[in-house]
Formats: C-alpha cells, structure tokens, sequence
C-alpha cells in the first residue's frame, strides 16, 4: 500500500489535482508511513522477546524507527516538490501551446480546441479567415523584422475591430482566425468584415517604412448540423473567392459561392492534367500588309480541345493558368509547337514563307521568370526556326510594372536574334517617352484604337501620331480588332503597316491555313486603289527592314 502511494511513475503523469488535494495527500501518505515504521518496530521487540532469543534493545528499535520514518518523510517531500515543479512546467508548455509567441494572438491548437467546444447545433457562431496579400513583398524587400512587427500590428488591430467574447487566432506565416461565439445577423457580422479590411490597409507609421498592407477575409455563418471542418472548409472558400475578386475585400459564403468553387477546383485539375493529355491545340490568325492585303504572318493562339467541355475559348482558362502558374510550361509548348509549324510551312513553300513572321504571345509570369530565354533557344534549336521569324508578343500593362526588368529581358532576348512586339498598346498604362528605352520592333496597337477610328476624327488623328512616332523610330505599327471594310480603309489612308482582325481572317487550324496560303498568299483587295498609296517596292512589304539575318550562336541556357 505505502508502494503505491508514492509510486515514483506517478511523477511523469500530469498533475490536475488542486494543490490543496496535493497537500493533504502528502500528509496523510507521511502519516500512514510513520504509523508503519512505529509498527514495525514493536512487532520487532515483541518478535525477539517471545523467541526466547537475544531480546533487542528497544532505544535501537526506537532509533531505528525515527530513522526510517526520517527518511520516508524527506522521500515524501522531495516527490512532492518535483511533482509541484513538473506541474509548474507543464502548465507552461500548455500556455505557449495556446498562444502565438509572435503575436500574442490564441495558437492553431487552441483555435481548434475553442471551435470543437463551440460548434454544437443552434450555437450563434461565426468564423473569419483572414489572409493578407502582400506580406511575402514586404519580407523580401524591406525584411522579416518589419514584416513582424507588421504582424504585431495586425493582430492589434484586428483586436480593435471585435468583442471581449469574439477570439482570434494566428494559423500560420500570414493566415488569421476569428471565432465569434456569439455572432448575432449576417448584417453584423459583415461590419465587423469590413472594420477589419478597412483596419488591416490603413498605412503603417514612418519607422516601418510607411509599409502597406491588405488584407482578404472569407466569412460564414454556422448554420443546422454544420460540424468545425465543415465550417473551417466553407470560410477557406469565401477566402479563395475573396483572393480571386481582386484582394482587400471579405465574401460572405454562401451555397453557390460553393458549387461554383467546386467546379473551378475540377476546372483547374483538368488543365493540370491537359498538357499531358495533348488536349491543346494552336490556331493561327494571319497579320496582313495594309496596303496590298499580302499575308506577312500569323499570331499562334492557343485553344483547349477538352473532352467533355469542348473547345475552351483562352478568356476561360489562360486566366487560372496565369494564377497557378501553369502558363510557363504551357507558354513554353506553345512556343515549340508554333516553331515547329512555321518551319514546316517554310521548308516545304520556301517562296511563299520567305519573310513570313511568327507572333507568340508571352506572359508576365515567363517574362519576369527564369526560363523564358531557355524555352526560346529549344524551341528555335528543335524547330531550326531562324531567330529573326519570331516575335515574342508582351502585353504592354505587363512590361510597365517593372520597366528595368523588361529591359533587361528584352536585351538577352535581342542578343538570341527574336524581334519584340508590345501587345494591347495604348491602354493607358505607359507613356510614349518608354518607346525610345524599349528595344522593341512591333506596336500592336489595341482594339479600342480601331473600334471609332471610322467615326471618331480624335480617334484618327491620335492613330496618325501614333503612327507617325513609331515609324520615326523605325517600329512598325500592327492595328488589332480590324473587322469592317470601312475600318479597313481609313487604316489604309492612315498608312498603318499592318492589320489583324475577322475581316481578314478567324484564328484557324495550321492546316486549313495551310490549304489558304497554297491557294492565296494575298488576302482580297478591299481598299479602291484610287484612295491608297502604291505598294512599297518589294511586293507590298512594311517599310521597317528586316534585320540581317546573321544568327546568334543558338545553345542551350544554363538553369
């Protein structure tokens, strides 16, 4: 019994027990004890005198009794204290458990402690997540010190914004929780949203330097027999369509927000798996001589043959390939495959492809990334593509958000030999004064250009100065979205070099352009020859010269 008492493996189990509880117990285990050595003791001098053997003294019997009892005392007190001490540890390695070290806001652990004790039919209860958008930037650019101490603030003041009941939590790096155990209507909990992404992107003061936050925030309300992974699952869907919407905003879940989630979780497995499959194909619009329709070249566009949806138009899916980042190795297909073709139709109609040109669009994510040179000297190395053929098409609004970056990209993909084209140009996002900085070869004048150039004399005349500019710069112009006669013919008269556009020719197949070009490489005269100029000497050809086709030593980058 006295074994039990003071098992020692008692000293590893967590101590619950109020102190008080402890204390008593110690007093009566020492109590118990000391009755038994005082016992064992008599026993002794009884045993010894009835034996008629030596009788032992009883002073020795009485020491060695105090002893033993000494002993078990000081045994007793030291289990005690080390017991106290384990539970004194214990309750602290339970409290950082249950609070961010960094913040001071309630840990992932106690977050999923208090919504499992919350969750229970008919509870008011409401859950936010929230994500910041751009605290990634701010580490890499100013540092993690600043961007914790932006994370202190965070929790400030998301504090600010909530009851003394409402509790909220750090998940991770840049995820926030906030339990609203008594939550009241959807109109309250959406102020309390809107507080908090108001709160998150107000500026930061001078010694953080002026940094600036946002923050994305998913928000549901528990509803019927809603259990905490359920409830959990749902605001992460209002979060991801919050992110989606353009960031600094909440979305309040609801059903459909779900079944449209869902669908885009399956849409965005079956383009993961598309390029494995061989479900894209590419399309070719041809780019025409303004002045005598002759076809100079064509923009590779690609198009998703999927098997149950049938051919997705890009709008649907060139967006998510952007956001997942699947556009690089796509974009990198593309470039190979539309190589490929183009050197195809010029070996085998060397006269009909002599200058023939190849537009490829590139996107940001491959331009700013790390591959884009190597993608293009495989594509022209396996394809044997001459270099001066291909034009790599860049969105202007993309080149504007890091202008030193797109000139450097643009110089190592000059020194390759491919010529550069500024895609959507005109949207507002640049100045013309970039156009003597950037090395670039083609202005893709935007389709806003061409939509009032027949009614509008300001839209005319700003084309004219456009054009005007560019050829003084010796880049030549290409006007998109051509889809009338009548637009047709006052570009004619503006001396735009080139034209795209349904009038002259719909995205089509490599091979029904290819049966188009052996029947006509000259697109029908629409313009009365009366109104135009002569065509330029060479069969009609646009009036910047092609570069000297001295290749640049094509081989592989390294990575």
């Amino acid at each position: 019994m006295l074994y039990s008492m003071l098992n020692p493996t008692d000293l590893f189990k967590p101590v619950s027990r109020p102190a008080g509880s402890a204390a008593l117990r110690l007093a009566v285990t020492v109590a118990l004890a000391a009755l038994a050595t005082v016992a064992l003791g008599v026993v002794a001098i009884f045993a010894g005198g009835s034996t008629g053997g030596r009788a032992v003294p009883a002073s020795l019997v009485v020491a060695g009794t105090a002893v033993l009892a000494a002993v078990q005392v000081v045994l007793s007190l030291y289990l005690y204290r080390a017991r106290t001490e384990l539970a004194r540890r214990h309750a602290e390695i339970e409290g950082m458990a249950s609070v961010d070290a960094l913040t001071g806001a309630a840990s992932r652990r106690a977050f999923e402690c208090q919504l499992e004790r919350h969750v229970r039919p008919g509870a008011e209860l409401a859950l936010l997540l929230i994500d910041l958008d751009n605290l990634k930037s701010i580490n890499d650019s100013v540092g993690h010190s600043v961007g914790d101490a932006v994370l202190r603030g965070t929790v400030q003041r998301i504090q600010s914004c909530l009851r003394t009941t409402d509790v909220v939590s750090r998940l991770s790096g840049d995820e926030f929780a906030v339990l609203l155990p008594r939550a009241g209507d959807g109109d309250d909990l959406e102020v309390i949203a809107r507080r908090i992404v108001e709160a998150v992107q107000r500026p930061y003061p001078a010694d953080l330097l002026s940094c600036t936050i946002s923050a994305s925030a998913g928000v549901v309300m528990m509803e019927g027999e809603t259990g905490p992974g359920e409830l959990l699952r749902n605001a992460d869907v209002a979060l991801m369509c919050a992110k989606r919407q353009g960031k600094s905003r909440y979305v309040l879940y609801r059903a459909e927000i779900h079944s449209s989630e869902v669908e885009r979780i399956a849409f965005e497995r079956d383009l993961r798996t598309a390029l494995e499959r061989d479900q894209f194909i590419l399309h070719y619009q041809p780019i025409v001589d303004s002045k005598d329709r002759r076809i100079l070249g064509v923009e590779a566009l690609v198009r998703w043959q999927h098997p149950e949806r049938g051919l997705v138009p890009p709008l649907d899916f060139i967006p998510l390939a952007e956001a997942t980042g699947l556009i690089v190795p796509l974009g990198a297909w593309v470039l190979r495959e539309a190589c490929i073709q183009t050197q195809k139709w010029r070996t085998n109609h060397p006269s009909l492809f002599k200058d023939f040109l190849l537009s490829v669009n590139v996107s940001a994510r491959q331009l700013f990334g790390t591959q884009l040179q190597n993608d293009v000297v495989t594509a022209l190395n396996e394809s044997g593509l001459d270099p001066r053929h291909l034009v790599l098409e860049i969105v202007e609004s993309q080149v504007m958000t890091d202008v030193h970056g797109a000139l450097r990209q643009f110089a190592a993909l000059k020194e390759i030999g491919v010529r550069i084209a500024i895609d959507d140009f005109g949207t507002g996002y640049s100045s013309l004064g970039h156009l003597q900085d950037l090395p670039v070869d083609f202005l893709k004048l935007d389709k806003s250009f061409t939509d009032n150039i027949t009614e509008s004399v300001k839209s005319q005349e700003l084309m004219r100065t456009v054009t005007q500019l560019s050829r003084a710069l010796s880049i030549a112009t290409v006007a998109e979205g051509v889809e009338t006669v009548e637009q047709a013919d006052v570009l004619h008269n503006l001396d735009v070099n080139l034209c795209q556009g349904f009038f002259f020719a719909r995205p089509i197949d490599a091979e029904s352009l290819s049966r188009m070009l052996k029947r006509v490489r000259r697109l029908p005269e629409v313009v009365p020859a009366a109104r135009g100029s002569a065509p330029a000497a060479g069969g009609g050809r646009i009036n910047v010269a092609l570069p000297k086709p001295t290749r640049v030593a094509v081989s592989p980058l390294p990575n």
